[in-house]
């Protein structure tokens, strides 16, 4: 659910016009906390969090009954408030947290109270108009018509079917093996959208077996394919994959699998190029914890693959 609402917010048509004079209509409430539960309580200031509980709502409503520049104002605003819910920048929402992730709770009371801090009380509005003043800084390109859809991969020829053998480009990042939780991480965000998070796990593919990722690595890449028109390209970006823990016993080599696979004849791919890219720890996205969880300072690689389907393919 989150990654629908930051998907179609990059796609939306607005300006900073646009979300300052939303903003400046939008009239906060301070509705009960009583509902809201403890784990998420400790995280934030409780005006902050009223705040944060009235924006939420607001735009919820203006996408679904407003006019169509309200609701593509609402949709950008939505994904900006998801991301200042939690982390550390100066206009973040809850107490100093990673905000790649949501940390669980009983960890960040208990660091929290050694370390003496205290949520901030937070102006909601202040701090959506300078993360957005930030994202919109630079204008964004021309709007093009999109459709968002929420789907598994492997099941992408039924979820477009009308786009088999039409598109020139895909352009995709696999799940790591096993390296994230995906719909944990989120837990804070999809409370706020109104999911818990245990109910959305079972639709991700979060496994430590090589061979069932191979599996449905394999599904996913002949979808794909089907999807392509003849001469389209299918671009892959990958890093290393782990089966548990970073021993090096338990690292797979998933370049080499991704080669394989998108080799093989079932796919109906060429594989044309494979590019190795050295990130620097600072770029990443979980650069600020390179203290902290295992996370190294060290660069990293990930590689880009690239294929073409066969004129002959489906």
């Amino acid at each position: 659910p989150e990654a629908i609402v930051c998907s179609t917010a990059k796609l939306a048509d607005v300006t900073l016009e646009d979300i300052n004079t939303y903003l400046r209509k939008v009239r906060l409430g301070r509705p009960s906390l009583d509902d809201v539960p403890l784990d998420v309580k400790t995280f934030f200031h409780h005006s902050t969090l009223q705040q944060t509980i009235s924006m939420n709502r607001i735009v919820e409503r203006s996408i679904l009954s407003g006019t169509e520049r309200d609701r593509a104002t609402a949709t950008v605003v939505h994904a900006a408030l998801l991301g200042i819910l939690h982390g550390h920048a100066s206009y973040s929402l809850s107490i100093s947290s990673a905000h790649a992730f949501a940390m669980a709770p009983d960890y960040v009371r208990r660091y929290a109270k050694t370390h003496n801090l205290k949520p901030p009380e937070r102006n909601v509005k202040a701090c959506l108009a300078m993360k957005l003043k930030r994202c919109l800084a630079s204008p964004l390109p021309p709007a093009v018509s999109h459709t968002v859809l929420r789907g598994k991969a492997q099941d992408a020829c039924t979820l477009l079917p009308e786009m088999e053998n039409r598109i020139d480009c895909i352009l995709t990042s696999p799940p790591y093996l096993a390296s994230h939780t995906y719909a944990k991480d989120n837990w804070l965000r999809h409370w706020l959208l109104g999911y818990n998070y245990r109910d959305l796990s079972p639709d991700y593919l979060q496994t430590g077996s090589v061979a069932r990722y191979t599996t449905e690595m394999r599904s996913v890449i002949c979808a794909l394919s089907h999807l392509l028109r003849p001469e389209g390209i299918l671009i892959c970006i990958i890093g290393h994959g782990r089966k548990g823990n970073s021993a090096a016993g338990n690292m797979v080599n998933m370049q080499q699998l991704f080669r394989t696979l998108l080799s093989a004849p079932s796919a109906a791919l060429q594989l044309e190029q494979v590019v190795t890219e050295r990130i620097s720890s600072h770029k990443r996205y979980y650069h600020s914890l390179s203290s902290t969880n295992g996370h190294t300072t060290n660069d990293r690689r990930e590689y880009i693959l690239v294929a073409r389907k066969q004129s002959r393919g489906r």
